[in-house]
């Protein structure tokens, strides 16, 4: 039996889904969000400037999201000049994703900044932050020529959305690649030194393969489904992406966990690194008895400096 909402399946359904990952994202979030604060991390303001900015953000493109979603499947239902009168609301999606995820790029770029303090690490910087810039103006402006264009032109658009997509894409693909060269320069012949640069490399593949995946597959969406709202429905939560992202990185801090924190290697603890107690340089073995470790030089640890506190 054909249903009456079966000929805007394309349409109606990409918004549905969308919408229920654009709200779990935004409870994890604000959870996340509950934790950085709670644990006290003394972090520089203008980080803590990006962390409320990208919740705000999100907050705002979450009752922009369920205003447009609203109108459509539910005031709109059974009525087809819905998909030709858009809601305003609508339109923002491109707008607030590509700008949390350029805030986000900010961050990891100063990241690569820090941690690599040479040329190559701060031409990488400079060209992240370059393509963050395009990518949200590019979804800015996007937004905006939606407004004024009925639904089946937005294929028209695709310059712009392309540019926007495929320059997060680029965005995180550099962030990953350069954050892991890094760390692998960085590995030296100590097992502990290297634990946590594995510990790292573990971490930055899953943070930037979550948010390149779900640019990538948005923007093949939108260049093979144009004029369907497929691919709306990354788009309704890629922002999100990208602020849980930043947060998980940040939160990692908590408890032993002192991969991204201040003071160096020396802050490893001993409960979670029995093997290794590098304040005295000393190595224990299993029988219990301690070996003395020789000089070591401050690249062997330079993937253990400070990297998002106040002493940068």
């Amino acid at each position: 039996m054909t249903r009456g909402g079966e000929p805007f399946l394309l349409l109606t359904g990409p918004l549905f889904i969308g919408s229920l990952f654009n709200w779990t994202l935004l409870g994890t979030l604000v959870i996340q969000t509950y934790v950085y604060y709670s644990s006290g991390f003394k972090d520089t303001k203008w980080i803590k400037a990006i962390i409320i900015s990208v919740l705000c953000l999100d907050i705002v493109q979450t009752v922009f999201a369920t205003h447009a979603v609203w109108q459509i499947l539910i005031l709109g239902w059974g009525n087809p000049l819905t998909f030709v009168e858009l809601p305003w609301t609508s339109y923002t999606f491109p707008v607030m994703s590509g700008t949390v995820a350029a805030l986000v790029q900010f961050f990891f770029s100063w990241r690569i900044w820090v941690l690599g303090r040479n040329t190559v690490a701060y031409v990488v910087a400079i060209a992240i932050d370059l393509i963050a810039v395009m990518q949200m103006v590019a979804g800015l402006a996007g937004g905006i020529q939606t407004a004024f264009i009925p639904i089946e032109k937005v294929g028209e658009l695709k310059p712009q959305f392309t540019i926007w997509l495929a320059g997060s894409f680029g965005a995180d693909v550099l962030i990953v690649v350069f954050m892991l060269w890094i760390l692998h320069q960085n590995k030296g012949g100590i097992a502990a030194t290297n634990g946590l640069i594995d510990q790292l490399t573990v971490r930055v593949v899953h943070s930037g393969a979550i948010t390149a995946l779900a640019a990538g597959v948005e923007l093949v969406l939108f260049i093979r489904m144009p004029s369907t709202f497929v691919h709306d429905t990354p788009a309704l939560f890629l922002g999100k992406l990208y602020s849980n992202v930043l947060l998980a990185n940040l939160n990692t801090r908590r408890r032993n966990d002192t991969t991204y924190s201040s003071g160096g290697i020396t802050s490893v603890n001993s409960s979670t690194h029995p093997m290794f107690s590098i304040g005295n340089r000393i190595r224990r073995q299993a029988d219990g008895s301690e070996t003395q470790l020789p000089e070591t030089t401050g690249s062997d640890f330079k993937v253990s400096t400070t990297v998002i506190s106040d002493a940068v």
